[in-house]
């Protein structure tokens, strides 16, 4: 019986500890995009982590297809900021094929830069793949356009 309860402790311990580990977990990456150009519709837009990452060890498929790709499941904060010279233009964040948010940048005279943010929470699982298409629009490139994913939990 003692022998019994010994091992319980043991192993509550050891979910403790698991747990502590992955909540100290650290996973950021911020990327930017690399060139000022025209993109085309349902284009996946892809981002290159010239910035910052910590905690994540497939970049290039990031740098690749466009696609974050989650190597620790948890909560996350996903961040995109896209600027624009094309009115109306729309960007979409998806989750394994799904669209899980749409922001509109804005209709506007010719001539003027508009940005279009958006910043969404969503649990994430190993494997998922998170990534940003868009409409037809023009694109401003480096710190103006940029994509941040942080493990919040």
């Amino acid at each position: 019986m003692i022998g019994d309860i010994k091992m319980q402790g043991n192993e509550s311990f050891h979910l403790l500890q698991q747990q502590i580990e992955s909540n100290a977990e650290q996973v950021v990456m911020t990327a930017s995009y690399p060139r000022s150009e025209v993109v085309s519709s349902g284009s996946v837009l892809k981002f290159v982590v010239d910035q910052s990452s910590v905690g994540i060890s497939n970049l290039s498929t990031l740098k690749n297809t466009g696609k974050f790709v989650c190597e620790k499941s948890g909560i996350y904060m996903v961040s995109v900021s896209i600027m624009s010279y094309t009115s109306g233009a729309r960007f979409y964040i998806y989750l394994n094929g799904k669209v899980i948010s749409s922001t509109y940048i804005g209709a506007h005279s010719a001539g003027w830069w508009h940005t279009g943010t958006v910043v969404i929470a969503r649990q994430l699982q190993i494997d998922d793949s998170l990534w940003v298409q868009t409409s037809v629009l023009q694109i401003n490139n480096g710190l103006d356009s940029s994509f941040t994913i942080v493990k919040v939990k």
